[in-house]
C-alpha cells in the first residue's frame, strides 16, 4: 500500500523516477479492505469468533458489514450494533455441527432489539424449500 501511495504522488508530481510497484491482487485486495473500498462479510459462528474479529477490524482499521451464519450473534448483540455490524442468521436452523449448536429461535429478534442490523437468510435447499410452502 505505500508503496503505491509513493507511486501515485510521485505520478501526480509528475515525477516518473518512481517505477510502479508489481500488481498482486492479493494484496490490492487487502489495500482494498484497508482504504474502505471492500465490505467484509465474515463467516462466523460463534459470539467469541464474532468478537475476536471485531476486536482485529479495530486493530488494523477496516470495517466488517456482515457475520453470516451467526447463530451466537444474540450474546454479542450489544457489541454488534456499537460497531455497525449485521448479523445474518437462520430463522429456525441450528445444531448441524458443533459450532452451530447454540442458538434460539429469538436470535434475530434479540439483535434487533439491541439496535444491531438482522438479516434472515438461508442457504439449505430443505429450508428453502419449507419457507415457500
Amino acid at each position: 500500500m505505500n508503496s503505491w501511495e509513493a507511486y501515485e504522488e510521485a505520478q501526480k508530481r509528475g515525477d516518473n523516477s518512481i517505477v510502479a510497484p508489481v500488481r498482486d491482487l492479493e494484496l490490492e485486495t487487502l489495500m482494498g479492505v484497508l482504504n474502505g473500498e471492500i465490505r467484509i462479510h465474515n463467516h462466523c459462528y460463534r459470539a467469541d469468533e464474532m468478537a475476536n474479529m471485531i476486536e482485529l477490524s479495530k486493530e488494523f482499521n477496516y470495517e466488517i458489514a456482515a457475520f453470516h451464519h451467526a447463530v451466537e450473534a444474540y450474546k454479542v448483540a450489544d457489541i454488534l450494533a456499537e460497531n455497525n455490524v449485521c448479523a445474518v442468521v437462520w430463522a429456525d436452523w441450528w445444531g448441524f455441527k458443533q459450532e452451530a449448536h447454540d442458538m434460539v429461535r429469538e436470535n434475530a429478534a434479540l439483535v434487533d432489539m439491541a439496535g444491531a442490523c438482522a438479516i434472515i437468510h438461508s442457504d439449505d435447499e430443505i429450508q428453502i424449500q419449507r419457507l415457500n410452502q
